[in-house]
């Protein structure tokens, strides 16, 4: 093989004249792009006669070091060579790693027949040579010749297997290791920042990296299971969600991630009432004949004024004084500490509302169950207590999704459909959206108001959403219609939507689903919900299809906004009835809610 640098004597011909006898030009893509005919490109045969020169002996291939605009870019089977702007900072950076493969025509020009988009990168990024490999050209007939070419050119891009992103995790990590930074990887590699974060993140994890190996998993989604290193169980139900249920992936994650949480939040709050010397013990079986009271019960003698509760401070003298942990729908607390009091009658103390000088209450203020729970109380309270956590994590995901749904720049097809029957039904979650100046809506489209700016009507400012459609798209604006009514129809939703939804709360999962979102199980419980089934369907199975709507078209409302009226047997407890202002969709405030934690082996609350 000849190794040969060609001589650039021509100042103007490097400058790249774009008239039709010159050398290809830089300035455009088009300017490199032959004519279909295949014949020589934009620049003329003299041209390259004169700078490439002839072949030695004209046998066996040459290797030339040829300035990048002297070749003609011959007819080719790729379209388009979309030049990304990574590619191309990729070829300024290191030059033309792999050769171009060339034929001289007739007149002994150049002509690519393997490296279209290296040969126009090059140009772009302005490089002065490039190696280029030249064959000799075995057909004589021009059919012959453009069978060869079209098959040479499919063979190379077809049979091309792409770097698995395992691969390229393996080498950003071997990169790392060998003293690169996230940056400098990034910049050297021109790979966005981003992507080499997460290319790192899952390189670091030996579980994450040898799932993504081994499953057909996304980087995003071995990303995740990178998270739960150290937590086998929660890769395994990752795993075995992105390759069986991959649209259940992320509700799958949300609920690992808030069992973490929970988890750690109950060793910090037990460590704390062991270093006060509180003992700590599983949550007390509800009703009056109890004899573990939580203090918020209880006055602390019954000379004492029926209504004055017994504060901690001073009970915590007292031989009975417990405390055990209670789910909370905060999403800040989602644990806390309630404290009672063990044997609460013996110590002398008195229920909050019994009469003056009565121990207990005889009318139904304190609640009517007494005795221990059956069995089938307790399972429908592992029930209520494992979807009501479902519900809080599957809101989270839905949050993110919205925000991510309301950024596109025109709605979906039937959202103007959609949008006026939900108009003209007059919901009253809407109208409550609405008093609250659509504060959701806002939050979800990136438009919250400043410190000290909140916006209000007659404050002399638009409202931020009004000031948004005003220079908005059509598309756009119907868009903002939209998020308007979907947040409204959010912050109507509560920890008890998945038993009893409102006929809105089922029309707006049902659009939702309409739209591309993957609804969680607990979501598709509340969709088995009839108004003339008498509770709610099991997490774990029941009547219908999950995720299949009763009987209601997208947008519209289904039944006849009754909504089961289930409650737990614990009058004092876990009823699950939210009040008006209280849900957990994206604006309530979350009441808490009194369900206990199984106890650990040494007795705390687990």
């Amino acid at each position: 093989m000849t190794i040969t640098h060609t001589d650039h004597t021509n100042g103007a011909d490097r400058a790249g004249d774009p008239g039709a006898d010159g050398p290809l030009g830089e300035d455009s893509h088009a300017d490199l792009v032959t004519r279909q005919s295949g014949a020589v490109g934009q620049h003329g045969a003299a041209a390259g006669a004169e700078e490439v020169p002839p072949a030695a002996g004209g046998a066996g291939p040459e290797l030339l070091l040829v300035d990048p605009r002297m070749l003609v870019i011959g007819v080719n089977t790729r379209a388009d060579a979309e030049l990304d702007k990574a590619f191309v900072g990729s070829i300024a950076d290191r030059g033309v790693r792999e050769p171009i493969i060339a034929r001289r025509d007739s007149d002994g020009v150049l002509v690519v027949r393997k490296g279209q988009r290296r040969t126009l990168a090059a140009v772009q990024a302005g490089l002065d040579v490039v190696p280029v490999v030249i064959e000799a050209e075995p057909i004589q007939d021009e059919a012959g010749r453009q069978v060869d070419r079209i098959v040479d050119q499919l063979g190379e891009n077809q049979h091309r297997a792409s770097i698995t992103e395992a691969d390229e995790v393996a080498a950003h990590q071997q990169l790392l290791n060998l003293g690169l930074s996230a940056g400098q990887i990034a910049r050297r590699t021109r790979t966005p920042a981003g992507r080499v974060k997460t290319t790192l993140r899952v390189g670091g994890s030996d579980l994450a990296a040898a799932a993504l190996a081994r499953y057909d998993l996304s980087l995003e989604q071995a990303a995740v299971i990178a998270e739960f290193d150290e937590d086998t169980d929660a890769v395994t139900a990752l795993v075995a969600a992105a390759t069986t249920t991959p649209g259940q992936f992320q509700h799958v994650a949300q609920r690992a991630r808030d069992a973490r949480t929970e988890a750690r939040l109950r060793a910090e709050l037990t460590a704390q009432l062991a270093g006060a010397g509180v003992r700590i013990i599983d949550r007390p079986e509800a009703g009056r004949r109890s004899p573990v009271r939580g203090l918020d019960e209880l006055r602390s003698t019954p000379k004492v004024k029926p209504g004055q509760p017994l504060s901690t401070d001073r009970h915590a003298r007292c031989p009975g004084h417990v405390a055990w942990l209670e789910h909370s729908w905060r999403a800040d607390a989602p644990l806390v500490v309630t404290y009672g009091c063990q044997d609460w009658a013996g110590h002398g103390h008195a229920e909050r509302w019994a009469d003056a000088g009565q121990t207990t209450t005889t009318g139904g203020q304190a609640g009517q169950a007494g005795g221990a729970m059956s069995v089938e109380e307790k399972a429908e309270r592992r029930e209520v207590v494992a979807n009501n956590k479902a519900w809080a994590s599957a809101t989270t995901v839905r949050l993110a999704w919205l925000r991510q749904f309301l950024a596109r720049k025109s709605a979906p097809k039937d959202a103007a459909t959609w949008t006026a029957i939900t108009l003209a039904d007059g919901s009253h979650d809407i109208r409550r959206a609405m008093e609250d100046q659509h504060s959701l809506a806002r939050d979800l489209l990136g438009l919250g108001d400043s410190e000290g700016q909140r916006w209000y009507r007659g404050g002399g400012r638009p409202h931020p959403i009004a000031a948004a459609a005003a220079t908005a798209t059509p598309g756009r604006a119907a868009m903002l219609s939209l998020a308007v009514l979907l947040a409204g129809l959010e912050a109507g939703t509560s920890k008890n939507t998945w038993r009893n939804p409102t006929a809105d709360n089922l029309a707006y999962l049902i659009a939702l689903q309409g739209w591309g979102y993957e609804l969680s199980e607990v979501e598709q419980v509340a969709l088995t919900h009839r108004p003339d089934q008498p509770g709610p369907v099991s997490l774990r199975g029941g009547p219908g299809e999950p995720g299949t709507a009763p009987g209601t078209a997208p947008g519209t409302a289904p039944g006849d906004g009754d909504s089961d009226s289930d409650s737990d047997s614990d009058s004092d407890s876990d009823s699950d009835s939210d009040s008006e202002d209280g849900g957990v969709g994206g604006g309530g405030q979350e009441q808490s809610d009194s369900e206990s934690l199984p106890a650990a082996a040494d007795g705390t609350a687990a």
